[in-house]
C-alpha cells in the first residue's frame, strides 16, 4: 500500500505544534464528557448511567464524530497527520462500504452526499462517485487495501455479483492486515492489533456457537495467534477460546463464551487505549481522545434506540 496519508485530503497549512493541539484536546475532552452526560449518552469514562434526554440519531452521531475527526486532523502538524492516517482511514472504511452500496444501487448522488464530511482525498472520493469499476487493480480502493491483482479481481467479481458480505469483509480484512504490517506508533499498533483480535474472537465465537465453520475467516496481525484460533475452531474447543479472552480483575472468569463478547472486547480495547493516554504528552493521548469521540457516537446511537426499546433492553449493549 502506498503512504496512507496520500489517500486523505492534503491541507495547505502546516498545522499546529503538538503541544498546542494537546492543550486544545484536553479542553475539548472536558467538553466531550459534559456533552455525553447532557445528551443522555452512556458515559463509561465517568461511570454515568444512561439518562433520558434528547438523543441524536445514529447517522447524526456518526456525522458529529467525523466532524470532530476532521477538526483534529486539520489541527495536526504534518508528522502527526502521517502517523494517524491509518487510523483515520480505518474510520473512513464504513463510509466507503456505504458508498459502494449506493453505487451498486445506481445512487451516485447519495454516495457523493455521504462524502461531505469525509477526510478522503480526491482519488478515493472519485472512485466512490464515478461509473468506473471500483475495485480496478490499479485503482485507489485496491491500493488502499493493498490488494494484489488476483485479490482486486476477486473483489470486483463479488461487487458485480452483488455479494456485499464477501467484498465488504475482505476489504476490511485486507486493510487491517496491511495496517498491522506497518511501522506505527505503539499506541496505534495496539489499536490495530486489538481490533483484529476483536473481529477474530467474535467471528470464532459465532462459529462455535452456531456450528457453522468457514475455511479461512480470520485476519492476520492480531495479538492472538490466527493459527491458534484456527486450531481451536477445527477442534470445536470452546474452553480453549475462553482461555484467550482478556481478563478483567473485577469480574469472575466466564464459564462459557459471553453472548455480548464484542462489548467485552470493546471494553478491553478501551482500557488499553486509556493506558496509552496516561502519557498526556503525545500520540497516545490523541488516540484516546479520538476513541472517546467514537464511543460517544456509539453510545449516542444506543441512547437513541433507548427511546424505542427502553434502557433495560439496552443494558447489555452498553460499552462497560
Amino acid at each position: 500500500m502506498r503512504d496512507p496519508a496520500a489517500f486523505l485530503i492534503q491541507p495547505a497549512g502546516e498545522g499546529y505544534p503538538t503541544d498546542y493541539l494537546l492543550a486544545r484536546l484536553r479542553h475539548r475532552r472536558g467538553n466531550l464528557a459534559s456533552a455525553r452526560s447532557s445528551a443522555g449518552a452512556i458515559d463509561e469514562a465517568l461511570g454515568q448511567p444512561l439518562q433520558h434526554g434528547p438523543a441524536v440519531t445514529p447517522l447524526q452521531a456518526r456525522a458529529t464524530m467525523h466532524r470532530e475527526f476532521r477538526w483534529v486532523y486539520l489541527q495536526m502538524n504534518r508528522e502527526l497527520r502521517v502517523a494517524f492516517a491509518p487510523f483515520f482511514l480505518w474510520f473512513e472504511l464504513r463510509t466507503i462500504v456505504i458508498c459502494l452500496r449506493h453505487l451498486r444501487a445506481g445512487e451516485r448522488e447519495q454516495s457523493a452526499e455521504r462524502l461531505s464530511e469525509s477526510l478522503m482525498g480526491v482519488r478515493l472520493q472519485g472512485a466512490l462517485t464515478s461509473t468506473a469499476p471500483p475495485f480496478a487493480a490499479a485503482g485507489p480502493l485496491a491500493e488502499l487495501a493493498g490488494a494484489d491483482a488476483r485479490q482486486a479481481r476477486e473483489l470486483e467479481g463479488w461487487y458485480r455479483e452483488r455479494k456485499g458480505r464477501e467484498y465488504e469483509q475482505r476489504l476490511i480484512a485486507l486493510y487491517l492486515e496491511q495496517s498491522t504490517r506497518q511501522r506505527l506508533h505503539p499506541a496505534l499498533q495496539d489499536f490495530f492489533s486489538l481490533t483484529v483480535d476483536l473481529k477474530n474472537l467474535v467471528a470464532a465465537a459465532k462459529q462455535l456457537r452456531w456450528g457453522v465453520f468457514e475455511p479461512s475467516p480470520l485476519i492476520a496481525g492480531g495479538k492472538v495467534s490466527r493459527v491458534r484460533l484456527e486450531q481451536l475452531l477445527k477442534q470445536r474447543d470452546e474452553a480453549g477460546l475462553l482461555a484467550l479472552l482478556p481478563r478483567f480483575p473485577e469480574q469472575p472468569a466466564p464459564q462459557s463464551v459471553p453472548e455480548k463478547l464484542e462489548h467485552l472486547l470493546l471494553a478491553h480495547l478501551t482500557r488499553e487505549l486509556r493506558r496509552h493516554a496516561a502519557d498526556r504528552l503525545g500520540a497516545g493521548f490523541i488516540l484516546a481522545y479520538l476513541w472517546e469521540c467514537y464511543l460517544q457516537s456509539l453510545n449516542s446511537a444506543l441512547a437513541h434506540h433507548a427511546g424505542t426499546f427502553g434502557t433495560e433492553l439496552l443494558s447489555g449493549e452498553q460499552v462497560p
